[in-house]
């Protein structure tokens, strides 16, 4: 086969691939169109939020049972002593980088 005729074949290939793009677009525009014009619109209203300054206890003390669970389930045996905020924000982030940094320096 030339060099010609394979450009061809993978031209033609080509454009085989985006007439049946285009036909399947166009489809999903029709279809869309068709349900759109079945269903009435319906206005939706939105449901107020109540939103609390203050924390809810038993939405933080099911959190901190899902930190546990996972934590217990990836480290093993282990007990979590304390779970709450860093002082500092992102020093997981820090503290990792730093230690992925150190683990591929040259040792003299």
């Amino acid at each position: 086969m030339s060099v010609g005729a394979v450009f061809v074949q993978g031209l033609i290939g080509y454009l085989i691939t985006i007439v049946v793009a285009f036909a399947t677009a166009g489809l999903i525009a029709v279809l869309v169109k068709g349900l759109r014009a079945r269903q009435p619109a319906v206005p939706i209203a939105a449901a107020p939020v109540v939103v609390s300054a203050t924390p809810d206890e038993a939405e933080i003390k099911r959190r901190v049972a899902v930190v546990a669970a996972a934590v217990a389930s990836v480290a093993g045996r282990t007990r979590v002593v304390r779970i709450e905020e860093a002082m500092v924000p992102g020093v997981w982030r820090t503290t990792g980088r730093a230690m992925h940094h150190r683990s591929h320096t040259p040792r003299r």
